[in-house]
């Protein structure tokens, strides 16, 4: 199926799950672009358990991450926003009066004070980050 969709769909995401460790390989040598397995699953369900106020990460190389509006999105419609085709991020939800919105109306445009979330490879997020020159979050240690 993915050497089918790659075939026809160049451009498209394709996220695949293996149940076998085995298959991993397989699967993205065939063209997925991510390979969910029960053990990356499993250990990062567990880290992201232990470390619930840093950045969440689905599966190895992939994270979730949440921005504010970038200034040349305000106004914007995420249908017309290219955040997919340019940084190969995708939008997950927005949060607007600090309430999540996991279905946003793709023709509403962009306000400023709201926040988008995103998934991504750890590359995508950079991607982006650097497309619209925002800062990454950093975590302060305090000695």
């Amino acid at each position: 199926l993915i050497l089918y969709c790659r075939k026809f769909k160049p451009e498209l995401q394709i996220i695949s799950r293996s149940i076998h460790p085995r298959n991993v390989t397989k699967l993205h040598k065939a063209g997925a672009d991510i390979v969910m397995s029960f053990a990356s699953m499993g250990s990062n369900t567990i880290l992201n358990y232990l470390n619930p106020d840093e950045e969440l990460m689905a599966v190895e190389g992939l994270s979730a991450f949440c921005v504010s509006v970038p200034t040349p999105l305000i106004g914007v419609s995420l249908a017309k926003s290219k955040i997919r085709e340019e940084n190969k991020c995708s939008v997950v939800a927005l949060i607007q009066n600090g309430k999540q919105n996991l279905n946003p109306d793709p023709f509403e445009p962009l306000k400023e004070q709201d926040e988008i979330l995103m998934i991504g490879t750890i590359e995508a997020e950079a991607n982006f980050r650097n497309y619209y020159s925002l800062q990454q979050d950093t975590l302060e240690i305090e000695e």
